[in-house]
C-alpha cells in the first residue's frame, strides 16, 4: 500500500507541475488578435482592412479599389483561420483523455479510502441522552 501511495503522490506532484508549466508557457505565446498584420508603413502597423470614406460621391473608383483590397484582406484572414478546426479537434481529444485519467484517479482514491476504512462501524457512545453516564 505504501508503494501505491508514494507513486500516486509523485504522479500528482508531476501532474500539477506540468499544469502550472503549461499555463506559464501559454501566457508568453503571442496570439493573433483583430486585423493587425506584421506589415509596417511609416513605423506604424498597418491594418489589412481600411475604413471607407463615403463623404465624397466622386470617390466611386477609389471606393471600388478599396473594396477589392478589403475583400482580399478578409480572404487572407479566413485562410489564416482554417487551422483552427484541427486545433479544436486536438484540444477536444486531449480534454477527453484527461477526463478519463481524472476519473481513474478519483476511482483509485475512492478504492483506497474504502480499503483503509474499517469494515465494521465503530461503536460510539455518549452521543445521545439515552446513554448512561459512567
Amino acid at each position: 500500500m505504501y508503494f501505491l501511495k508514494k507513486h500516486l503522490i509523485t504522479f500528482l506532484v508531476v501532474f500539477f507541475i506540468l499544469l502550472v508549466g503549461d499555463s506559464i508557457y501559454s501566457f508568453f505565446i503571442s496570439t493573433k488578435e483583430g486585423m493587425e498584420n506584421n506589415n509596417k508603413k511609416d513605423g506604424e502597423k498597418v491594418t489589412g482592412y481600411k475604413d471607407y470614406n463615403t463623404n465624397n460621391p466622386e470617390n466611386a473608383l477609389i471606393l471600388a479599389q478599396q473594396n477589392a483590397g478589403n475583400i482580399e484582406s478578409l480572404r487572407q484572414k479566413i485562410k489564416d483561420q482554417e487551422g483552427i478546426g484541427l486545433r479544436l479537434d486536438n484540444l477536444e481529444a486531449t480534454v477527453e483523455n484527461q477526463q478519463t485519467e481524472i476519473n481513474g484517479l478519483v476511482e483509485q482514491q475512492t478504492q483506497y479510502a474504502q480499503d483503509i476504512s474499517a469494515s465494521e462501524p465503530v461503536d460510539i457512545t455518549g452521543t445521545t441522552m439515552d446513554d448512561e453516564l459512567v
